[in-house]
């Protein structure tokens, strides 16, 4: 008999009442009364295999269906001997008498199954003892390790237990026995039986990773490239012309791995110039001014050989063209000349070049590209300038565009940073000095006073490095100590704040940072300590910084990969 009351039907059958109610709602599980979706039931499992009881006792059982969204869900319980333990419909097992049974759960979708086995005594079986598989093991922060115990006799009737840690700060246990590192340092992991308080221990000893070490670090205007000491190129940041080398164009977060193996990276504006172990130049990246080198104006996503000679020093600039210094000493310009930045006697866009051009006939240590000015220093130690000279930034004491090179002063130098509207160098005897645009502090003379010649910073002579960002400075004294003066609104200095500094600010306490290894991008920062450590701060837009995120950073990070 079937009688019909609203949208509820009543099935008589054989003496049995189903009651079927559809309210039009999705079904609890998964699927769609709507739509009819339906999920198809996977698997089952039981959250035991074998379990021991004593005659009376009671233990539910629970069953896990796959997958999580299966549209029925549902399963059915059975005993293979009734005399010995009973199931319930919701998987309660009750022990009966003393025996062995095999309790099945099967689902109703599919007929899938899976068993328990019941062991039943007469009198409760005492624990004596426990033992762990693993007694002693290693991990590193964040790792884990399942532990697994083993209660003796094998069919002691209860053989709950439970699981600490002596040391949660350095290793936590799960109430299932899985420990998880936290950080570096020894703990005992203990288990303890409920009948009996039996234990045993494993010791887990937490230690440091093995992390890689660099060598050399460059920051573009928005993406990142460091050298490992093994060789190996790793690229990050924004990626929209191929600037990574990943042969994609997409930004990244997180290192990725360069093919081959590399002695020198130099990252411009949106381009990346390098010299492999075996002297040849690559570039790859934006192309729009020729900067690449290899004939061409097109976008390269991966890197591309620049001819065949070999080379000592690569400084890709930050203004679409690239100088370079060959293992003879000779140095090497290509790319946009709009201001005479090549340095070989033109200037203007038509006199741009797409190869390597030599620059005179003398010999030459480094060079620095900045976005349209190029500064040098020759085998003598002379400092040598040329290209746009707004602000001073050439340091000649004038304001004249220069499309060669003029020297500057008659002192001799170490090291020299062309930025992109500044100029900071370190002479021989280890004072620093800075000239060009000042309206941000970026000269460090405590004033925003535009300089046309070179005005000495501080009075200390112990000045190892430097890099010049967009308006700021980043140095490192020889004592391993960091320093940072500027333009502060990304928090590029890394002092903490986002407050212009005028002068140089030590940047922490630490006294472990390499000489000639801080590199400062538009906004950001890279930097190696004498660990060979990462390390990263300032703006993060386009994941530079290498941490995984896109947070900008106030003070320094550490880079893990």
């Amino acid at each position: 008999m079937v009688k019909f009351l609203g949208i509820i039907a009543f099935v008589v059958i054989a003496g049995f009442y189903l009651v079927s109610c559809d309210t039009g709602a999705s079904r609890p599980g998964g699927g769609d009364s709507n739509t009819g979706t339906t999920v198809a039931v996977t698997g089952v499992t039981l959250n035991k295999q074998n379990t021991f009881m004593v005659v009376g006792g009671t233990e539910p059982l629970t069953a896990t269906v796959a997958p999580a969204n299966a549209t029925n869900r549902s399963v059915t319980w059975s005993s293979s001997d009734d005399t010995i333990a009973t199931v319930s419909a919701a998987g309660v097992v009750t022990a009966v008498a003393e025996g062995i049974a095999t309790i099945t759960v099967t689902t109703v979708n599919g007929g899938f199954t899976d068993y328990c086995i019941v062991d039943v005594s007469a009198t409760p079986v005492p624990v004596t003892g426990v033992s762990l598989d693993i007694t002693i093991f290693t991990l590193n922060p964040g790792g884990t390790q399942q532990l697994t115990e083993t209660i003796t006799p094998f069919n002691a009737t209860n053989q709950n237990v439970t699981w600490i840690s002596d040391a949660p700060a350095i290793a936590t246990v799960s109430a299932s026995g899985e420990v998880t590192a936290v950080s570096p340092g020894t703990a005992t992991i203990t288990v303890t039986t409920v009948d009996g308080g039996h234990t045993a221990d494993s010791t887990v000893n937490v230690t440091s990773p093995v992390l890689p070490t660099y060598s050399t670090i460059s920051a573009g205007e928005h993406h990142t490239v460091a050298l490992r000491a093994d060789g190996t190129l790793w690229a990050w940041g924004r990626n929209h012309h191929g600037q990574l080398g990943d042969g994609t164009t997409t930004d990244r977060q997180t290192p990725v791995h360069i093919a081959g193996s590399w002695i020198s990276v130099s990252a411009g504006d949106r381009h990346t110039a390098a010299i492999r172990a075996d002297g040849t130049l690559w570039a790859w990246g934006w192309n729009a001014g020729g900067q690449l080198g290899d004939g061409t104006t097109t976008d390269r996503h991966t890197p591309v050989q620049i001819g065949s000679a070999t080379w000592a020093y690569i400084s890709a600039g930050h203004g679409s063209y690239t100088m370079a210094i060959r293992t003879d000493g000779t140095l090497w310009a290509w790319g946009n000349n709009t201001w005479g930045q090549l340095g070989d006697g033109t200037s203007g866009i038509s006199t741009s070049r797409h190869t390597p051009f030599q620059i005179g006939s003398d010999t030459w240590t480094s060079v620095s590209a900045g976005a349209s000015h190029t500064m040098a220093i020759r085998t003598d130690g002379t400092l040598w300038a040329w290209g746009a000279n707004g602000w001073g930034l050439l340091g000649d004491g004038t304001t004249t565009n220069r499309n060669s090179p003029v020297q500057i002063g008659s002192a001799t130098w170490n090291s020299v940073s062309a930025g992109m509207s500044t100029t900071v160098a370190v002479k021989a005897d280890g004072t620093l000095w800075s000239w060009g645009l000042a309206s941000a502090g970026q000269l460090g003379d405590g004033t925003t006073t535009d300089r046309n010649a070179p005005v000495q910073i501080c009075s200390d002579t112990n000045w190892a490095s430097v890099s010049v960002g967009l308006s700021y400075t980043v140095a490192v004294r020889t004592g391993g100590t960091l320093w940072a003066w500027g333009s502060n609104h990304m928090g590029q200095l890394g002092d903490g704040t986002t407050t212009d500094r005028h002068t140089p600010v030590q940047i922490g306490l630490a006294t472990d940072w390499a000489a000639a290894s801080v590199a400062g991008g538009a906004v950001h920062n890279i930097a190696i300590r004498t660990d060979g450590t990462l390390w990263a701060w300032g703006s993060n837009q386009f994941g530079q910084l290498g941490d995984g995120t896109t947070t900008n950073r106030h003070t320094p990070v550490q880079v893990f990969f």
